[in-house]
């Protein structure tokens, strides 16, 4: 799914900014649906900003300012859900590499 068909789906508007305006990669502004995202990103580190700020979009302010953590965890694992059907889907399942992976998206091992 392209950029702009995820953007749509979700019913939000993208918004770039430099690093030199914010050190930052990306958030998401639930009161104007508006994901802003770094656009001096690799292609990757795009998309993966991308879905892990749309994984905010079920998030309320007071969610977050009690439950950070969890809202945290739960966008980096919407994040890793889509990222990881996205891979399936160029490389099939038969050809996942979960290390590749890992590595293409700088993901941390947990272990």
């Amino acid at each position: 799914m392209t950029e702009k068909e995820l953007l749509d789906l979700h019913k939000v508007t993208l918004r770039e900014f430099t690093t030199k305006q914010w050190q930052r990669n990306g958030f998401y502004d639930e009161i104007n649906r508006i994901v802003y995202i770094n656009a001096d990103l690799s292609s990757d580190e795009r998309r993966k900003v991308l879905f892990h700020e749309l994984g905010h979009l079920e998030h309320y302010r007071s969610l977050y300012q009690n439950a950070p953590l969890l809202c945290e965890n739960e966008a980096n694992r919407y994040m890793i859900q889509n990222l990881v059907a996205e891979e399936i889907a160029e490389y099939g399942v038969e050809s996942f590499n979960s290390i590749r992976f890992m590595e293409r998206y700088q993901l941390k091992d947990c272990n």
